[in-house]
């Protein structure tokens, strides 16, 4: 009805309308802030850029991370003033300098095994933090997404992805990623709603449960999103808001 569509509209800039669409905040924040921070990365040192990460992993990160763990009364000691951390945009900033960063990294020099164990301990160690202490979850993400254990996964995880990718040769595979890629966005703002239609469907319409419906449900939904934002894709306009795609002629 009007009446709950305007009490979702009327709240939609103090928190997602759905919790799926939380990183649509940081993210729009970091596009209007993006031409000043890619001045500053194209101009700062290797080493500015490092001690600028360094600041944002210690007070959006690791200090957060850490204080949730203490005793409720000693929390305090571990959190700094507003105006004494570097949680601009909702801490997510820093990912766009150590995105840089990590481009500059010798990805040749890199163990598989290592960067493998330290993605599996971060990502089982977070896991159980937040499982252990229940007061840390949120709904729009605020401190999962910036707790210490991601950014270890997301580097390891970069670095293996980039070795990996650099060693595909196939050229069907290397197409089905450039076809998959500047949908991925789309995909992801479109997948929750149909979630909210198929899951009701195959609850009434298909006799399978358990581990198997999971994955039915998974596959359904993944076709079903890349091929709306195909065709959106497809529409002027529209294609350059979801991909960033003009598909202009050269």
């Amino acid at each position: 009805s009007f009446k709950n569509v305007f009490s979702v509209v009327k709240t939609i800039l103090y928190h997602p309308t759905s919790p799926t669409l939380w990183f649509m905040y940081p993210l729009i924040g970091i596009y209007i802030l993006s031409p000043v921070i890619k001045t500053f990365v194209q101009n700062a040192t290797t080493e500015m850029l490092v001690y600028v990460t360094a600041i944002w992993l210690v007070t959006c990160s690791l200090l957060p991370s850490l204080a949730v763990l203490l005793p409720k009364d000693m929390q305090t000691i571990l959190e700094l003033s507003p105006v004494a951390s570097f949680f601009l945009v909702g801490g997510f900033t820093g990912y766009f300098i150590l995105g840089y960063l990590l481009t500059k990294v010798k990805i040749e020099n890199t163990n598989n095994w290592v960067l493998l164990a330290i993605f599996l301990i971060a990502g089982i160690s977070g896991n159980y933090v937040s499982t252990a202490v229940p007061q840390i979850y949120d709904v729009n993400n605020g401190y999962y997404v910036t707790s210490i254990f991601i950014p270890i996964m997301s580097v390891a995880a970069f670095i293996l992805l980039q070795k990996w990718g650099s060693r595909i040769k196939s050229p069907t595979t290397i197409k089905t990623f450039e076809f998959l890629s500047p949908l991925v966005f789309g995909v992801y703002l479109v997948h929750n709603l149909l979630i909210l239609y198929v899951e009701p469907w195959f609850t009434n319409h298909v006799a399978i449960h358990g581990l198997a419906a999971t994955f039915m449900r998974y596959i359904v939904v993944a076709i079903l999103s890349i091929v709306i934002i195909w065709i959106l894709n497809l529409i002027p306009g529209i294609n350059y808001l979801l991909t960033g795609n003009s598909r202009k002629k050269k």
